[in-house]
């Protein structure tokens, strides 16, 4: 019998353990606890036309972009510039009203992929002579605040509050149409690794 109880206590200090959590109920986890030692690093660059934070992912460079000024606790403070390396399928037509539209796919942590109309005028155009710029078209910029980046973070923060053991941690997957075939890029990255924060903090000197 004191066997059995002595049991009994055990497995339910095991399963007490395994769904304790360091947050309250209704606790949301602050912006740097979001970020741990697993998922993308990134790396200080420099080059001929300066400084940068970047990384290189499924074979394509990826530059990191910062909003200083974002509420981070409802924004993920940076962006993704990718350098596609070939020419994306945006709509480059000026006489047509969807002009600078691309249709890209994306899923978060491996779920299935979602569709969105992403708008990318501006980075095809040159912001002093308001020309189509050719070169530009194998450029992808998902702008700091974007709705994607956003549900991911928003994703990760329950992540963390529910201390879910033993679960991937939160990625996403691009999947960018390239313009001469029906083949996609996929780009797949972690945005928590430790190096991310550190970057955002030495970028904007904020003690957070």
């Amino acid at each position: 019998m004191k066997n059995l109880c002595a049991l009994t206590l055990l497995l339910l200090s095991v399963d007490t353990m395994a769904n304790t959590s360091p947050f309250s109920a209704g606790q949301v986890p602050t912006f740097q606890q979001l970020f741990d030692n697993t998922g993308t690093v990134l790396s200080n660059i420099t080059n001929n036309t300066g400084s940068n934070y970047s990384t290189r992912v499924d074979g394509l460079d990826l530059q990191v972009t910062f909003d200083c000024t974002a509420d981070i606790s409802k924004t993920f403070p940076m962006g993704l510039l990718i350098n596609a390396k070939q020419n994306l399928k945006y709509q480059a037509n000026f006489m047509e009203p969807n002009f600078g539209i691309i249709q890209l796919e994306y899923a978060i942590n491996d779920e299935s992929f979602r569709s969105i109309a992403h708008q990318g005028a501006n980075d095809m155009m040159s912001s002093q002579e308001h020309l189509l710029q050719p070169d530009r078209l194998s450029r992808f910029n998902l702008p700091t605040g974007h709705s994607i980046l956003n549900q991911v973070m928003l994703d990760r923060q329950q992540y963390v509050q529910n201390n879910q053991i033993g679960q991937a941690s939160y990625s996403v997957t691009i999947m960018l149409p390239v313009s001469s075939d029906q083949d996609r890029i996929a780009i797949k990255l972690n945005p928590f690794h430790i190096s991310w924060l550190n970057a955002y903090t030495t970028t904007c000197q904020n003690a957070i």
